[in-house]
């Protein structure tokens, strides 16, 4: 299967990163973190089982902006923009960790871009829950029974302090994890998801370290063109979207870092 033989346009590409935070995903056999939007996604699309932890996405994909500019896409940033603000058409500010804030704007930006649906965007979302120190975790509430119930990572003592932490940490996936389920039904309702790419990428250490290697998360979706429930060992780093998203929006003549996915999207 080629894509391009199949397709009439690029596709609009949403982007959740959630910085910080790893592979610290259900899809990835983390039985205590409940964010089963994320976890869907991976289960309608493909998912890569080993992406590099580093580079960083901030790190890896600061040219996606102007690539995607140069192939008249609209771009919208919500809350922290990847690459340079100037680059973008749109940039709704939100107070730090405002998820709620974050989706009001994305639903709006997602009602404008459905009215103009023959021109493709790219939305980037950026979540940082991963970020939280433990410091600022120690202040919020937690389920008193999730935490009572949690299994801890190997090394974190068992403590009623590190039990509360690790539950408001997860309570805090949760709900992001909420609103990128919200998200999603918009993408769904306004007639986008058969030309939208949707990826969540996970990188850096999350606040608690847990077993084996650290490891990054990349899940694909595309509903109209990518097989669901794929999974693969082949490894992948963030700057590989470059040069994939740059194929699939049909820009040229680039030297950007990484190898492309698509053979691996087409099934070869």
């Amino acid at each position: 299967m080629r894509i391009h033989d199949i397709i009439d346009r690029p596709p609009n590409i949403v982007l959740f990163a959630w910085e910080g935070m790893g592979d610290c995903f259900g899809i990835h056999g983390r039985r205590d973190v409940h964010a089963p939007y994320s976890d869907m996604l991976g289960y309608q699309g493909m998912v890569f089982d080993a992406v590099t932890p580093t580079p960083l996405l901030r790190q890896a994909l600061p040219p996606l902006p102007d690539l995607l500019g140069r192939a008249h896409y609209h771009r919208v940033a919500i809350g922290m923009p990847i690459g340079h603000l100037a680059q973008y058409d749109e940039h709704h500010a939100t107070d730090a960790g405002n998820v709620e804030e974050m989706y009001v704007a994305a639903e709006q930006a997602l009602v404008a871009r459905a009215s103009h649906a023959e021109h493709p965007f790219l939305l980037t979302f950026c979540l940082d829950p991963g970020t939280l120190t433990r410091a600022a975790l120690a202040e919020l509430s937690a389920d008193n029974e999730l935490a009572a119930a949690l299994t801890l990572p190997e090394g974190l003592d068992d403590t009623p302090e590190n039990r509360h932490l690790l539950a408001a940490w997860y309570g805090q996936i949760h709900r992001a994890d909420y609103y990128i389920g919200r998200l999603m039904d918009e993408v769904d309702d306004r007639g986008l998801d058969e030309d939208t790419m949707v990826i969540v990428a996970g990188d850096g250490q999350p606040p608690f370290v847990f077993p084996g290697p650290p490891r990054g998360t990349l899940i694909l979706r595309w509903s109209s063109i990518l097989p669901g429930g794929w999974r693969g060992e082949s490894p992948v780093s963030f700057v590989d979207l470059l040069p994939t998203i740059a194929e699939l929006a049909g820009v040229e003549g680039l030297d950007l870092p990484g190898t492309s996915l698509l053979p691996l999207l087409e099934g070869s």
